[in-house]
């Protein structure tokens, strides 16, 4: 997470900072001056994981500046970060278009954080709690099963357990109270369950997420999948998608940006239902995206169905 310095206390369509002006336009787009450079003002910055501990600011220096975003939680100190985008963006100017060199093409990374570690003004803030990259819809999955371990360390009592006369539940799972699930279901691990779903009988559910409203009918299979809100999965249908998880032997290992396809193909993902998705009875789901508001009448396997 990022935090930037205040860049004017009110305003909306001129605003102005030390380190310079900024434009906001009604359509959305910001334009930036190209100001002299301000001395920096570090920031204070304060805990905002679930863990709470004491925030431990270190300098970053410019030559490792590039190895912030990897596996921390930055805080970013001085006057308006504009400043240095400003300063960026005259110097991309100046160079003119080369390649990917444009004006209007900045790296957060390599041409902002670098700067402002050149002035002492770039922190890291490390913290004991966990911390993912979420640059996918299959990093949402890991992340999901991140956030339940940490219910189950800081707050066990919000995890569903197995009830007498309740479903059956397999490791860390979210219900919320008012969904309504047979008995005869099967949950977890590393499952959500949200707002107003109705799960039916013999149900299996595994690694995902369900969004409110969702309808899984009786003896429906939902693996490594995001369902959209008020979307319905017709009986003994499989849903399934394809993990991308990190390596879990190395304590360094990241999520892969993938590009979506590959060779004019879908890459093998998590499988993915947008709001009011409707699935019918006995068909099978696999590595796919479904746009909102489609009623499928058959079997879909690695497509973008539109």
């Amino acid at each position: 997470m990022v935090h930037f310095g205040p860049v004017s206390s009110s305003g909306t369509k001129g605003e102005s900072s030390r380190s310079g002006t900024v434009s906001r336009h009604s359509t959305g787009t910001m334009s930036v001056g190209c100001p002299p450079p301000t001395p920096p003002t570090p920031l204070v910055h304060h805990p905002t994981s679930p863990c709470q501990h004491s925030p431990t600011l270190l300098p970053i220096p410019p030559s490792h500046s590039e190895l912030a975003p990897l596996g921390c939680c930055l805080t970013v100190g001085a006057p308006s970060p504009w400043g240095a985008v400003s300063l960026c963006v005259c110097a991309r100017r100046e160079e003119g278009s080369n390649g990917w060199h444009r004006a209007g093409v900045i790296r957060l990374e390599q041409d902002i954080f670098t700067a402002i570690a050149g002035r002492g003004s770039l922190y890291v803030y490390t913290t004991h709690g966990f911390w993912s990259q979420i640059k996918s819809a299959g990093s949402a999955i890991y992340a999901n099963r991140l956030y339940l371990n940490q219910y189950h360390c800081t707050h066990p009592d919000r995890l569903a357990n197995c009830d007498q006369g309740g479903p059956k539940i397999i490791g860390n799972v979210y219900v919320h109270p008012t969904a309504t699930i047979d008995p005869t279901a099967v949950l977890g691990p590393n499952v959500t369950i949200s707002k107003d779903v109705t799960i039916g009988a013999g149900v299996r559910v595994r690694e995902s997420i369900i969004l409110h409203g969702a309808s899984l009918q009786d003896h429906s299979c939902i693996l490594n999948c995001i369902v959209g809100w008020d979307s319905t999965v017709g009986k003994w249908s499989r849903v399934e998608g394809t993990p991308s998880d990190p390596n879990p032997n190395d304590p360094h290992a990241k999520i892969d940006s993938e590009t979506l396809f590959s060779d004019g193909k879908l890459n093998p993902s998590i499988t993915i239902l947008g709001c009011n998705v409707s699935i019918p009875a006995e068909v099978i789901i696999l590595n796919s995206i479904v746009l909102p508001h489609k009623e499928l009448n058959r079997s879909f396997k690695n497509q973008i169905i539109l």
